[in-house]
């Protein structure tokens, strides 16, 4: 999983199987 900023760099970012699926619910609970 990488981020994309506004300048066009790309970083790296570390993500808990936690923190992926908290992402998930609150994606599909909005």
């Amino acid at each position: 999983m990488s981020v994309n900023l506004q300048n066009g760099k790309t970083i790296p970012v570390k993500i808990t199987e936690e923190m992926q699926t908290s992402y998930i619910n609150y994606a599909m609970s909005v």
